[in-house]
């Protein structure tokens, strides 16, 4: 089980760093084409850091409960629920800031 939360935290730092490395090696500009504007940039990457760390929570919460029915500590029953609603969130939060622009 700790394996599981061990490859979630990696996934989520490479990433991160990924992102981190990106910025610093191409400069801001390049990933916003057109902007100038600071207050554009800090709106999209306030929108981008929200939408990322709404996706690793929820996948923290998924893993967490689909480890804890491997072990069976959890029911299906009572998991499977929670696992569509975090999805659905997740998936209509992101849909959603897309067509609000």
């Amino acid at each position: 089980m700790i394996s599981l939360y061990f490859v979630g935290l990696v996934v989520f730092a490479i990433v991160l760093f990924g992102i981190i490395a990106y910025i610093s090696h191409f400069g801001i500009k390049n990933l916003f084409p057109g902007s100038g504007d600071p207050a554009s940039v800090s709106q999209s990457f306030s929108e981008m850091m929200r939408t990322y760390g709404q996706v690793a929570i929820g996948l923290f919460v998924i893993l967490s409960l689909v480890a804890l029915m491997i072990e069976s500590k959890v029911s299906s029953e009572a998991a499977m629920p929670v696992i569509s609603l975090v999805a659905g969130y997740i998936l209509g939060s992101s849909i959603e800031a897309k067509f609000k622009k």
